[in-house]
């Protein structure tokens, strides 16, 4: 075997700051299990309600043919897969 180097990890400092507010809330919403609420996305993310309302319409956008969407349930928001 050759030689070969192996990077399992690698932090970059300041990388989450460089995501926008839309890309962080389209992490959270993926690994989220069921609908959060926009106040717990705006608390977890450290942003204002409306800041994660314009952050979800800017995703609404993004997500145009990827094959998922958003769905609201009340005030509580989920990432799905497009019905289209």
């Amino acid at each position: 075997m050759g030689d070969q180097t192996v990077v399992v990890s690698q932090e970059v400092p300041g990388r989450v700051d460089e995501l926008s507010l839309a890309s962080r809330v389209e992490s959270l919403l993926f690994v989220a299990d069921s609908p959060v609420a926009v106040s717990r996305l705006a608390e977890a993310l450290e942003a204002s309600s409306d800041e994660v309302e314009a952050a979800l319409e800017d995703l609404t956008q993004a997500l145009v043919g990827r094959g998922l969407c958003l769905q609201r349930v009340g005030a509580r928001v989920q990432l799905i897969t497009s019905p289209n």
